[in-house]
């Protein structure tokens, strides 16, 4: 009779990738750091007329989105789409970490297209509780009313 000794030495092997990959899937799943979370954004959206031709005027209301990206730190983005896109235009947010006193300001693009800047940007605002102002800039902007916005990072 004879015994197979290379499925009795890989069984030990086999079992310590399962384990490490249960390990990987299991850290995954609990949040890891890969997953940004969204975070509530109490706001009133900055607001613009946009002209879309001779006679033909839209309105467009810049809302934030906002994700926790770390301890201290969030992406903001203003996503959009429709005639304001025919426009050079970027959402500007002016903010101050109520908590720490840190202050910043950070724009984006809200468009995807072939005009400049990030959709997303990352910021390092501390923790606590933030407060700013949402700005509508660039050749879409007059005339603009400025928003408000309010959010918390952990």
């Amino acid at each position: 009779m004879t015994t197979d000794t290379k499925s009795t030495t890989s069984w030990p092997r086999a079992a310590a990738v399962g384990a490490v990959m249960l390990a990987l899937a299991l850290a995954a799943s609990n949040g890891g750091a890969a997953h940004a979370a969204p975070v509530g954004v109490a706001q009133v959206p900055a607001t613009a007329i946009v002209s879309t031709g001779l006679g033909n005027w839209s309105v467009y209301s810049a809302a934030l989105q906002v994700w926790a990206a770390g301890p201290g730190r969030v992406v903001v983005s203003a996503p959009t789409a429709g005639p304001v896109c025919m426009h050079t235009v970027f959402v500007r947010l002016d903010y101050t970490n109520l908590g720490t006193g840190r202050s910043g300001s950070a724009t984006v693009q809200p468009c995807a297209g072939p005009h400049a800047g990030e959709r997303r940007v990352r910021l390092v605002t501390g923790p606590g509780p933030i407060t700013g102002t949402i700005a509508i800039v660039g050749e879409a902007a007059s005339p603009a009313l400025p928003g408000l916005a309010s959010f918390s990072v952990g």
